[in-house]
């Protein structure tokens, strides 16, 4: 069976992401060629048969193609089936050097090429062929997006300059780009956005504060005119790029009510490595939103102790109020829901107005464990603010959660969506896990404000391709540094998967596979290495500052082809003394040694 993995779909240790079966697609496999001293030893090749640029035997969309086998001379030849205009990222990791060639685009040589291009009318193939004559590389191949600038030309580029929406507008939402509307109207009033997706994937369209949702078809996003009397609408492609059209109803403004309270979340504490039972405990920028017959009517946050108060504006029939699994910060807005929906709500309550109301989230409801979740992301961003430059074209984050669903990856980052897919089983109910919520806001991080390389795959601790490894070891370093504590416990009702990046590792972590820094690594040697250089005393804004911003900036790479450990700390010798690096590095076998600092 192929074995395939949306780009970049990263669970980590604790999140357990594995690659997903799928469908029947076929690569070319090289034949051996009787020219090379060794053809007449056997080669057990893959099971694609031979192919060539004009009819490739194989066809790769969006994933991982693992197992792969060169013999001889004779190149493997792949299709590259994703949809047109689409910027991807092809890139290899085998166990010798290869060369990597897209006609008309160019060509890598090493073991872990990479070539990024955007997919014409005319199609594109990927050419793997043997750089020396030996025995047969086994390999891997990766097919993953990239992001790239789109000029469509139907609207200023950028969240400081957006369209103006009078009524209605339609725009194309193109592979890497992100549109943006403004909706004029008075500070309070009621605005139903109906979306419609009118080709290709579908776009994520998502309120400037407010809420958002995934659309395929057609979708009405309820918001409200901030008080600055203007409204900011991001639209952003689901995949390849979708046309879209955006049609908007403003209702009445004027305040008739308010409303106060308290909301009340709740928490369930790890108690010798299991969840503990349910404790009340306050989310603060817990959303809460007055609604009348369905129409959004008023939004208030809780603050600190939980407390709120609501203003709202509407018509005669009776106002509800609730409270939704989304919270709002500085830094901006997390929300938590089933996929392709909006946020789970609590039970509405009447609204009286001038009267007080506690709303007391029920620990059993979906509410309560998205809730907790959407809190945990809220204070982990509120964390890691003053380390990141602010990029005001940043989305929303989102995550998928619904109880008793599993989604197919585990536990994941995707990239292509911007969204987080939490673990819903009864086995494995991650919406509790602080540690696990954590390292996928880790892999956020990477991708909105920082870098990250790694086109995904399998990974479960044992060495693996740098970037992978880079990726994952972060995300994992991340969780700790924000939980300030290296055990990261992933709690099951089977038992608690725990990670100790402060323990000694096993051997089969140590180090890199052949002793070089382009050797497959553990991604628990990487988070043990970060964790080193944090507890041993290298200054936090030093550290998060460049794991968090430092390293988006080009630099020569030093190990593997991508960026890596020893990227990393060959960045951070441009600050920290390589001696404390070394040691660290050293202590888990790590051959990285000193003095670095490429620029």
């Amino acid at each position: 069976m192929r074995r395939w993995v949306p780009w970049l779909v990263i669970g980590g240790l604790l999140g357990g992401c594995v690659a997903d079966p799928g469908g029947g697609d076929v690569d070319a496999g090289g034949q051996p060629d009787a020219a090379l001293p060794d053809a007449a030893a056997p080669c057990d090749d893959d099971r694609f048969g031979p192919g060539t640029e004009a009819l490739p035997a194989a066809s790769l969309g969006l994933g991982v193609e693992e197992g792969l086998v060169l013999c001889g001379a004779e190149p493997d030849v792949f299709a590259l089936d994703a949809p047109l205009g689409l910027a991807v990222a092809v890139s290899l990791q085998a166990d010798r050097p290869v060369r990597l060639r897209v006609p008309g685009v160019g060509e890598e040589e090493g073991r872990n090429p990479m070539i990024r291009l955007r997919i014409p009318a005319s199609g594109a193939v990927a050419v793997v062929t043997a750089l020396e004559p030996g025995p047969p590389v086994s390999y891997r191949l990766q097919v993953g997006v990239a992001p790239a600038d789109c000029d469509d030309d139907q609207e200023p580029d950028g969240a400081d300059s957006p369209r103006r929406l009078a009524g209605s507008a339609e725009g194309t939402a193109c592979a890497g780009d992100v549109d943006w509307l403004r909706l004029g109207g008075p500070p309070g009033a009621a605005v139903d956005l109906r979306i419609e997706a009118l080709g290709g994937e579908g776009v994520a369209a998502a309120v400037v504060g407010g809420d958002g949702v995934d659309v395929t078809a057609e979708a009405t996003l309820p918001a409200l005119v901030p008080p600055g009397g203007e409204l900011d609408l991001r639209i952003a492609p689901l995949g390849g790029g979708a046309a879209w059209r955006v049609t908007a109803a403003v209702g009445p403004a004027g305040v008739v009510g308010a409303v106060r309270g308290r909301v009340e979340g709740v928490d369930r504490p790890l108690v010798a490595d299991a969840l503990g039972p349910p404790v009340a405990a306050a989310v603060p920028g817990a959303v809460v939103e007055v609604r009348q017959g369905g129409r959004l009517a008023g939004r208030g946050l809780a603050d600190a102790a939980g407390a709120f108060s609501v203003e709202y504006a509407g018509g005669d029939a009776a106002f509800e109020l609730r409270v939704i699994a989304a919270v709002e910060r500085a830094v901006g807005r997390v929300a938590v829901g089933p996929p392709g929906a909006g946020p789970w709500a609590s039970a509405p309550v009447a609204v009286v107005d001038g009267q007080g109301v506690e709303l007391a989230v029920d620990p059993e409801a979906p509410i309560a464990a998205a809730l907790h979740a959407a809190g945990v992301v809220a204070d982990g961003l509120e964390r890691a603010a003053p380390f990141w430059s602010p990029r005001p074209d940043a989305p929303p984050v989102r995550v998928d959660w619904s109880p008793s669903v599993q989604p197919a990856c585990g536990t994941c980052f995707r990239p292509a969506s911007g969204h987080i897919e939490l673990a819903g089983s009864r086995l494995d109910e991650d919406a509790w896990d602080d540690a696990v919520i954590l390292h996928e806001l880790g892999h956020v991080l990477a991708a909105v404000h920082a870098r990250d390389d790694s086109p995904g795959g399998r990974h479960d601790g044992r060495r693996t391709w740098p970037p992978l490894a880079w990726s994952e070891g972060f995300a994992a370093f991340h969780a700790a540094w924000q939980l300030g504590d290296p055990r990261l416990v992933d709690a099951r009702a089977g038992g608690a998967r725990v990670v100790d990046l402060s323990a000694p590792l096993p051997a089969e972590q140590e180090g890199t596979a052949d002793g070089t820094l382009a050797g497959d690594v553990s991604e628990v040697l990487v988070a043990a290495v970060l964790w080193s250089l944090f507890v041993d005393g290298v200054p936090e804004e030093r550290l998060l500052g460049l794991l968090l911003g430092g390293l988006a900036e080009a630099a020569p790479d030093v190990g593997a082809a991508g960026l890596d450990l020893a990227d990393a700390l060959d960045r951070l010798a441009c600050s920290t003394p390589p001696a404390v690096l070394e040691a660290a590095a050293a202590a888990h076998g790590y051959p990285w040694a000193g003095p670095g600092c490429s620029r």
